[in-house]
């Protein structure tokens, strides 16, 4: 099962929903600011019966996909640190798996990488030789198997949903139908995926870009392209 990549306004919306949820056991009610959204941004209105406490910016981090509130602009600065449990509580779990993969094509051998994590915390390290019918697409095949990886561990682990972080375009591509599967390599890849039973958000990053994961996920699959025997 797979959904678009979601949009920085999607992302922020549904961070700030769990916050305010969380909020509500406190006795605290409130709701997002419409036109309070900007690219990595957005504001939540908070009230205490008839009384507004203030407003809490939501900033979103495309490079750490982390999420972090500000509490400066609070009239009552003693209901921060309520403010405070219940961001730390919120309930957002369909953003709480994330993994990053990549593809490696090293002096003829391929290998893949990739790291699942759960709220920034590494869970699972997995990289290797590819399967031959793989190789022919070089770091690109690799890539993709690390994906099919990744959903396999899912389907053991019990985790239905995921945000796959990747750095070549085809990944989402050809998994949601947007690319045309015109070869087997790329057929059997989404036939997997589709079958995965995994809801997967994609989220495309700049490859050698300094992202930290990424290139944690870089490292591994040139680990397991050195590794791979002849």
């Amino acid at each position: 099962m797979v959904s678009k990549g979601k949009s920085f306004q999607e992302l922020l919306y549904r961070e700030a929903a769990a916050f305010l949820r969380t909020l509500e056991s406190a006795g605290v009610t409130g709701e997002v600011v419409e036109d309070s959204f900007r690219d990595y941004s957005v504001k939540v209105r908070l009230f205490q019966g008839n009384m507004e406490l203030g407003k809490v910016p939501i900033y979103y981090s495309p490079r750490r996909h982390s999420f972090t509130p500000h509490f400066g602009e609070v009239r009552e600065k003693e209901a921060i640190p309520t403010f405070v449990k219940a961001w730390n509580k919120r309930d957002c779990r369909s953003s709480e798996w994330v993994a990053y993969v990549d593809g490696s094509y090293c002096a003829g051998k391929v290998g893949f990488g990739a790291i699942i994590l759960l709220q920034n915390t590494v869970k699972k390290e997995t990289w290797g030789t590819v399967p031959p019918a793989w190789r022919r697409s070089r770091q690109v095949g690799g890539e993709l198997y690390a994906v099919c990886r990744v959903l396999d561990w899912c389907r053991k682990h019990g985790v239905k949903e995921i945000t796959i972080h990747y750095d070549y375009k085809g990944i989402e591509e050809w998994a949601t139908g947007r690319w045309r599967t015109n070869i087997p390599l790329t057929r059997r890849y989404a036939s997997i995926v589709k079958s995965s039973n995994v809801t997967v958000h994609w989220e495309k990053v700049r490859g050698h870009s300094g992202d930290k994961w990424n290139d944690a996920a870089d490292a591994l699959a040139r680990r397991g392209a050195l590794e791979q025997k002849k």
